[in-house]
């Protein structure tokens, strides 16, 4: 008497099986590899069968994804020098090029820091993307908030009024204007 097909029992031991329900054996990779033979038995009660079947994986481009401590909003100060590096990895290249999409300073297309002094012209808000893009054209970004604060400055002096070296009379009343 033949087994009834919901009773068969399929057995399969690799790394990539993430379930077996019935007759059907299902695999998950998460990265390319060679192309090879999974091998599995199919068990009935009395008799057993072995079997494969070949696999071949093919790479796909997952996007990068940046990997950077920068917190979501940063302090800086006017006239004072902000240097930062953001990390980020991809699975199939080497490295990602970076970009921005503000004026308040570039960052490197190649190695994604970023070094800039902010001056009185930038002192408010500024919210800043910051992109990694790999060599298929994917992305990740982050959204990062930039608060410059201003600083006192020191007065300056642009002109003095007379001009020095100026001749006055005893018992005249001089009055400079700075």
């Amino acid at each position: 008497e033949e087994t009834a097909r919901n009773q068969l029992v399929i057995e399969c031991d690799h790394p990539a099986v993430v379930g077996i329900e019935g007759q059907t054996i299902t695999l998950m990779y998460t990265t390319w590899e060679n192309p090879h033979s999974i091998q599995f038995s199919v068990f009935d009660g009395l008799n057993r069968t072995d079997g494969s079947f070949d696999v071949q994986v093919q790479a796909v481009n997952d996007p990068p994804e940046i990997a950077s401590d920068q917190p979501p909003s940063v302090e800086v100060f006017e006239d004072q020098s902000y240097n930062f590096y953001i990390l980020g990895t991809d699975e199939e290249d080497r490295f990602v090029t970076w970009s921005d999409d503000t004026d308040l300073f570039d960052i490197s297309p190649k190695w994604g820091t970023m070094a800039f002094t902010p001056t009185q012209l930038e002192v408010g808000e500024w919210w800043v993307n910051i992109t990694a893009t790999d060599s298929g054209g994917l992305t990740d970004e982050v959204l990062i908030r930039y608060v410059v604060q201003n600083v006192n400055d020191a007065p300056v002096i642009t002109s003095i009024s007379p001009e020095d070296g100026v001749k006055y009379k005893e018992g005249k009343i001089v009055t400079f204007t700075v």
